[in-house]
């Protein structure tokens, strides 16, 4: 778990190739109805979109291990389980449902289930950019005594 955390961005750039897989070889495309919008993408260019924010989330960690800062641990988890942890169950609850008949042969609402998980997904991407400010403002600090 220690080198897990301590390099965190070779999980994220090792993980791209399953994601472009799953999005290439996957259903031809991405739908999803939240209450009365219904949005649908090609699972190629969201495969693309996530390979890249992955790509970016480790040149991020990979450049601020190279210049020496010290990730903190648990927010650099935090982040770590609500991007990739919550993808792949936001990814399996969509292949459930689209493979339910219409989705309505499931007492579970869906469309609430997406939206927390897309939530979590989002709280990860804010706690991402805190421990960037921390990191970069704790260094300006204890340089500048």
């Amino acid at each position: 778990m220690d080198q897990l955390l301590s390099r965190p961005h070779v999980f994220f750039w090792l993980s791209i190739p399953f994601v472009l897989i799953i999005g290439y070889y996957g259903n031809e495309q991405f739908s999803l109805n939240f209450f009365d919008t219904y949005y649908v993408s090609s699972s190629r260019s969201i495969a693309i979109y996530i390979s890249l924010g992955f790509a970016f989330f480790g040149l991020i960690y990979h450049r601020f291990l190279r210049s020496g800062y010290r990730l903190k641990k648990w927010l650099t988890l935090i982040h770590m389980f609500c991007t990739l942890d919550m993808a792949i169950l936001f990814w399996l609850c969509h292949v459930w449902y689209s493979n339910t008949k219409d989705g309505m042969n499931s007492s579970i609402d869906f469309n609430t289930v997406f939206l927390v998980l897309l939530t979590i997904i989002g709280f990860g991407q804010l706690i991402f950019i805190l421990h960037i400010l921390s990191l970069r403002l704790g260094k300006s600090s204890s340089s500048s005594e």
